[in-house]
């Protein structure tokens, strides 16, 4: 769509180019013809510009979510509701040192998911899945990968989002990787 938008413009500055070639009126409605191509072709690459920006900003994000270590008391969300739900208990667990057969894999994948969901709401809620890929040469670096895959908000319609994430337990840090 860009190119062809460049392309008219091209023929338009050509034919405007070329005093002879054409009456006022004529020369008027190609003004207004360039003057149309330009603000679409503006439009356009600062929508692409902008979707781009938005995963990049969210890739971002969720890097740091998933990398701040919150407060992690097995009885807050029984006894405090709103605190478990609030910015205090932002980010996961510290899972620094531990070894990945000693993780229930199941739990940690809910935990990730529940945590985007609260956190990330530029996250379609009913896009968000998240998988983790079973990797032996990775739980012998004592490390896991999953994926993260969902619909981000945008307009005019949602913005696919594909991440492959690494957690190294050793350090405890995440690393989204793409």
């Amino acid at each position: 769509m860009q190119a062809a938008c460049g392309k008219e413009i091209d023929t338009l500055l050509k034919k405007l180019a070329n005093q002879s070639e054409a009456t006022e009126a004529t020369r008027q409605q190609w003004q207004q013809e360039l003057k149309q191509q330009q603000q679409q072709l503006n439009y356009l690459q600062g929508v692409t510009g902008t979707r781009q920006n938005l995963r990049d900003c969210v890739k971002r994000d969720l890097q740091w979510l998933l990398n701040t270590h919150n407060l992690c008391q097995s009885d807050l969300e029984e006894n405090y509701p709103e605190t478990a739900r609030s910015v205090l208990n932002y980010g996961l667990p510290d899972l620094t040192g531990r070894t990945a057969s000693s993780l229930e894999l199941g739990k940690l994948e809910k935990m990730l998911e529940k945590t985007i969901l609260l956190f990330e709401p530029r996250i379609l809620r009913d896009s968000l899945q998240l998988r983790l890929l079973s990797n032996e040469s990775m739980l012998d670096h004592n490390a896991l990968m999953f994926e993260i895959t969902g619909q981000l908000w945008a307009e005019p319609a949602p913005l696919y989002l594909q991440l492959t994430t690494q957690l190294d337990l050793e350090s405890g840090e995440i690393k989204i990787l793409e």
